[in-house]
């Protein structure tokens, strides 16, 4: 019996490491998490734009800071033109905080601040008040600067309203509604501060967007370029992640995560092995069948069959395109060559091959004639991106 009880443990532990190792390495869906952390490579991190700002600001020192914004202040002294940066979801600093940024902006200093929910202790200082659009989720926005650029992204965005005795000026708004702005610059004494309504413009999934990625950096150019400082605030993105359970790095990761239930469950089975000497027989339930493998297995052999490649090369360019929105984030509405670029990109397909397969489309989509050969050349040209 002692035997046994030590191989029970053996196995579970070799089993646990197996399905560690499984779940380390098999392909993780995507986080969608809005996180706005600079450490993050998810399409809701800043990763990106993190690291952008030593090109945008080549003359400056960038810091990443993880400390509240009076230490950061008293750090740093009485230097001049120099810039704190606060990109997530809210922005809802203490009074002390408020008050001790807000003398350091009145020295010359700048702030930029970018999030969905800006404090009332905040906005009622400039006369404003934050409001929501709850309407068409897709929406266009206008930057002013040298030139204006119109944008279009699949978010709602929150504007501001401001009062009659609102100082500043408007650099962003709805096209269709002037006065909803969403991005405002305000001077306060010898320093300005920035407000903008719309921090998913500086995340990795927008930064990607084959049409809109400049957003974030047209809006952070308003920001001195030649400055001495510039302080990317993630205390809320990163501090506030270093804190907490001990079992926070293994609960962070899904494989250690799921390996630390599956021991846990492992153990509570052994122990109640141990109270039990007897176990009753249970039975062999057999999981039901596939039905659904079959029944492709039937329609497609009914296609074939009826010689119906139309509509089978129809089914495959649906298929092939949707994998292309999942796995490739690009857009298939228009199958232009800027579209036959990025695919050939982020695919690593040559350039010459992706132009044949998106002119195979357009042919059998105009013609609706497809023989055997042309079905053919279709399934081999998309495998090739799927797989």
């Amino acid at each position: 019996m002692k035997y046994k009880n030590i191989l029970f443990l053996v196995v579970l532990v070799v089993l646990s490491l197996l399905y560690t190792w499984y779940e380390a390495n098999r392909p993780q869906p995507v986080d969608w998490s809005e996180t706005y952390s600079p450490e993050d490579k998810i399409p809701y991190g800043t990763y990106i734009t993190f690291r952008s700002l030593k090109y945008l600001f080549p003359a400056s020192e960038i810091v990443l800071s993880d400390s509240p914004v009076t230490e950061q202040v008293e750090k740093f002294g009485d230097r001049r033109e120099m810039s704190y940066l606060f990109i997530d979801r809210l922005f809802d600093p203490g009074v002390v905080e408020l008050e001790r940024l807000l003398e350091w902006v009145d020295r010359g200093n700048h702030l930029f601040v970018a999030a969905e929910n800006i404090a009332d202790t905040v906005l009622n200082i400039f006369d404003l008040k934050l409001r929501h659009e709850y309407g068409d989720t897709v929406f266009r926005v206008i930057l002013k600067g040298e030139k204006e650029m119109v944008y279009r992204f699949p978010w709602r965005v929150a504007w501001l309203e401001p009062g009659e005795h609102f100082q500043g000026r408007i650099l962003g708004y709805r096209i269709e509604e002037s006065d909803r702005p969403f991005f405002v610059e305000i001077p306060y004494g010898e320093g300005k501060i920035w407000l903008n309504t719309f921090p998913k413009g500086f995340t990795n999934y927008a930064v990607l967007d084959s049409l809109c990625g400049d957003f974030y950096y047209r809006a952070l150019s308003w920001l001195p370029a030649q400055q001495e400082v510039v302080v990317w605030d993630a205390r809320q993105t990163i501090g506030l992640q270093q804190n907490g359970s001990p079992f926070r790095v293994i609960l962070q990761y899904p494989a250690l995560r799921l390996a630390l239930y599956l021991i846990l469950a492992g153990v509570l089975l052994y122990g109640v092995f141990r109270i039990r000497r007897e176990q009753r027989p249970i039975p062999v339930v057999l999981p039901p069948e596939n039905g659904m493998l079959e029944f492709v297995d039937n329609v497609s052999a009914l296609y074939w069959k009826k010689k119906e490649h139309t509509a089978i090369a129809l089914k495959q360019i649906d298929f092939f395109l949707g994998e292309i929105r999942n796995k490739y984030l690009i857009r298939t509405d228009t199958l232009d060559e800027t579209f036959i670029t990025l695919l050939s990109g982020r695919s690593g397909v040559d350039v010459q091959k992706t132009r044949q397969l998106v002119g195979l489309i357009r042919k059998i989509r105009e013609n609706g004639q497809v023989d055997e050969e042309i079905l053919k050349r279709l399934i081999n040209g998309t495998d090739e991106f799927i797989n």
